[in-house]
């Protein structure tokens, strides 16, 4: 990932709407013939996620873990976490209100609306073990401090999400606590091996993550409804 030379599809190099392209045999995987063209839309996101809850911590099916902040890397990790068998508390605002009822329908239940609920109070009340494991997906100051105030000592941060600003933190709260901040940048060569195995297997919920599928004509609908950040995955068909 952090080879100085790397270049990707879209990164660093250009084609991503051709109708062909070639590529290096040894980057390619077998999908299979009745793969769901819309789950492999999905891939790339998913081993993002997949570094992120398999690779940089150890997570067990025992754990209650939290994600902050269910944009659609958020969903991928609330799902990825679930499909796990751990107890998944995810934690949004009033904006996420159309995201919310996609994590009941991934079969999330422990939904926190952070305008309307104190998600320290939650934890305090409701978990008698705390939160050891926290996924930030939103790269807001405000998620990461909440994340910092509700982890049990010693706890770990992976962080997810990339913000568009300077973060403010108190460090001090990661100094007096012990904890861990991982930082999760994209994926590995193992990351899309477990990813294309998820997908072939068809192990996930992915059907309620994509929420829009749009001819490319309408792009520009679809990039404007990610930037106002309403409901999940958007995908563009020819």
């Amino acid at each position: 990932m952090f080879c100085s030379d790397r270049k990707g599809m879209g990164h660093g190099i250009d084609g991503g709407f051709t109708s062909t392209i070639v590529v290096r045999e040894d980057m390619l995987y077998t999908a299979g013939k009745d793969a769901d063209l819309k789950h492999l839309a999905l891939a790339e996101p998913i081993a993002c996620v997949y570094q992120a809850t398999e690779e940089l911590v150890n997570v067990k099916s025992s754990d209650t873990v939290l994600v902050s902040g269910p944009g659609p890397i958020g969903l991928l990790c609330a799902e990825l976490l679930n499909n796990k068998g751990c107890k998944v508390i995810v934690a949004g605002t009033n904006n996420d209100q159309e995201r919310f009822r996609i994590l009941e329908q991934l079969g999330i239940r422990n939904i926190i609306n952070v305008n309307r609920t104190n998600l320290n109070e939650y934890i305090n009340d409701e978990l008698e073990t705390g939160i050891n494991i926290a996924f930030e997906c939103s790269g807001s100051s405000t998620s990461i401090n909440s994340c910092l105030d509700i982890l049990n000592p010693m706890g770990t941060i992976v962080q997810v999400g990339i913000g568009d600003e300077n973060i403010n933190i108190d460090y001090n709260k990661i100094v007096m606590k012990q904890i861990t901040i991982k930082g999760s940048l994209a994926h590995s060569m193992t990351s899309w091996e477990g990813t294309m195995k998820l997908i072939q297997n068809k192990t996930l919920n992915l059907n309620p993550i994509i929420t829009d599928i749009l001819p490319l004509e309408k792009w520009y609908s679809g990039f404007v409804k990610c930037e106002n950040k309403n409901g999940g995955k958007v995908l563009l068909t020819p």
